[in-house]
């Protein structure tokens, strides 16, 4: 590539090569459907399908293109009109009479794996040559500039790529890429990769199968869905490594040979290729039972998307001591650490701002996120208690990259030195303790414990070395509401200079009644100080300490931390251990 080339140079000609790859999947699979094997390659088509299945899950869409209306075919990217003289904003449609060098619509009534394009005539089911005008009368069901921007996108010089995939053509593709495997697991090995396989070396000139397999369960890691159907299959190749490894040395050493050879000592680039594939094959293993797993348990597959730490940055923090927040702390301890390395940690949260918080940690990490309570393990019935906590832990150890969260199941971990607990509940807590320490040792998720009621639970899963952290969340600490104060007020456009002048008169208020009265305040009391503020900001030119002071007078008869509460909540500050 010359030093003018530009990024959209990049950007056209990877969407090009996937325009070819869908054109020579839909040859194939048409050529496979009316029994064509002259023209008819597995190869070939496995190929195809996995160039056209990269370029659509990897090229973004450009500047001004939408997906089609309903996305039936996944083959658009409409240009979206910029003017009423120039509908299209990029590609033209062929002029009438001339037929399209590349790619086709499917036709009417036909399913879409049975169209193709066959020497840069546009072929139907049945074989027809049909002219880009008879495509145009197809779609003339959209509107204009609608059904142009459908047709220009495959005709014209248009950079757009099919931003949804076609699911119900890549599906078929697959189902006939394992359909053709032969009962030892491979493939036939079709058509020479280039030139006269005379005269080169047969294991040079033709795909081993385990090139094709390992290539398969790469690209489509991210979608075990779509291969999950032929486990038999993988099974099957699988059973062929096994079979088939050649080992002649006596310490056991060894590899693999393509079966395009003649029997002989183990290759270096074909055992290569065998454990690449058998690699692929566990994460593949892997991530369709981490999948089933949390779409078990009804969890947020949070890891499809990218990390994002902003709703770990909008969250209002809290104290744990002089100097220290809850945070700094879960920041230092957990979430930096983990962002570069792996590794299992166990914290002590108050549940009602629990799943917020580990919610926010999952999309910092860009980790999936799950949630376990009581329900969970009471599912089966009250008889069946400690045979369902099995079934969920199993599921919870085969969990990667996950954060779970524990929600209020202290019933399941209660003192069992206390006299007043039956059998049976010691007995639950024996085994809640020993699921717990393989949970751990699995070191492959952060698992959280969220309660109410630390004081209750047996030492045993209190004690030191047991878990990493434990942490009391209280409520917001005054840093965090007065940003929360200060957010909220620019949002609601109240000007730069009043808002300096009410953020001081509420922070003066606030360090007066703080100790006593305005710290005990729940997030959700705050939010109704911080709203009758606000109201007051809008409506006055300015705000009074009486006012203040009549706003917390309305809330405190009703606030939820007084009383004995009050002195539990003291006595649980006092507990958080690092």
């Amino acid at each position: 590539m010359n030093s003018g080339s530009t990024r959209p140079d990049i950007r056209r000609a990877v969407v090009k090569s996937g325009q070819r790859a869908l054109n020579e999947m839909c040859r194939q699979l048409a050529a496979y459907y009316a029994n064509d094997v002259s023209n008819f390659d597995i190869t070939r088509l496995t190929y195809a399908t996995l160039t056209y299945h990269l370029v659509v899950t990897s090229v973004q869409p450009a500047p001004n293109f939408r997906s089609d209306r309903d996305g039936i075919y996944g083959q658009s990217a409409i240009p979206t009109p910029s003017s009423d003289d120039n509908p299209l904003s990029e590609g033209t449609l062929p002029s009438e009479g001339t037929l399209p060098s590349e790619g086709t619509l499917p036709s009417e009534g036909t399913p879409p794996w049975m169209d193709g394009v066959r020497g840069g005539v546009v072929v139907g089911a049945v074989g027809e040559a049909v002219s880009p005008k008879i495509w145009e009368e197809k779609i003339s069901h959209l509107n204009p500039s609608v059904s142009r921007g459908y047709t220009a996108t495959w005709y014209g010089n248009s950079e757009s790529v099919p931003l949804k995939l076609n699911i119900p053509m890549l599906s078929k593709a697959l189902e006939v890429i394992f359909a053709e495997q032969r009962p030892n697991g491979l493939w036939d090995r079709g058509q020479p990769i280039q030139g006269d396989d005379a005269r080169r070396d047969i294991g040079n000139s033709y795909v081993f199968a385990f090139d094709l397999l390992g290539s398969l369960l790469t690209d489509f890691q991210e979608s075990p869905h779509l291969i999950q159907p032929y486990l038999p299959n993988l099974l099957r190749s699988l059973e062929w490594a096994e079979e088939n490894f050649v080992h002649p040395y006596p310490e056991g050493a060894g590899g693999w040979r393509s079966n395009h050879l003649k029997p002989g000592m183990p290759l270096a680039w074909c055992s290569a290729q065998v454990l690449y594939a058998l690699s692929k094959f566990r994460t593949f293993l892997r991530n369709m039972v981490h999948k089933s797993v949390l779409s078990e348990l009804h969890a947020a597959p949070i890891s499809a998307t990218s990390p994002s730490p902003h709703a770990w940055e909008s969250l209002m923090d809290s104290e744990l001591g002089p100097n220290i927040t809850l945070k700094s702390v879960l920041e230092t301890r957990v979430l930096f650490p983990l962002s570069g390395k792996s590794k299992s940690r166990q914290r002590w949260d108050n549940p009602a701002y629990s799943v917020t918080i580990c919610s926010s940690m999952a999309k910092y990490l860009g980790w999936d996120f799950v949630t376990v309570d009581t329900a969970s393990f009471l599912s089966d019935g009250l008889h069946s208690v400690a045979s369902r906590m099995k079934y969920v832990f199993e599921r919870l150890k085969a969990l990667e990259r996950c954060v779970i969260l524990f929600d209020e199941i202290e019933e399941f971990c209660l003192d069992r030195e206390d006299e007043r607990l039956s059998m049976e509940s010691r007995m639950l807590t024996t085994a809640m303790l020993t699921q717990l320490n393989d949970l751990r040792r699995q070191s492959s998720s952060v698992f959280v414990i969220a309660t109410n009621r630390l004081r209750s639970f047996d030492k045993a899963i209190t004690r030191p070395g047991r878990i990493d952290l434990q942490l009391f969340v209280g409520v917001p600490n005054f840093e965090s509401r007065i940003q929360r104060l200060e957010k909220k007020l620019s949002e609601m456009g109240i000007p730069e200079e009043k808002t300096e002048q009410i953020l001081i008169q509420v922070e003066d208020f606030m360090v007066a009644h703080w100790d006593q009265q305005l710290r005990y305040l729940t997030f959700a009391e705050n939010e109704k100080f911080i709203g009758e503020v606000i109201d007051m900001a809008i409506a006055e030119d300015q705000i009074t300490y009486s006012q203040l002071v009549k706003v917390l007078q309305r809330l405190l008869p009703t606030a939820m931390i007084q009383g004995p509460l009050k002195e539990e909540y003291e006595i649980s500050e006092k507990l958080t251990r690092m």
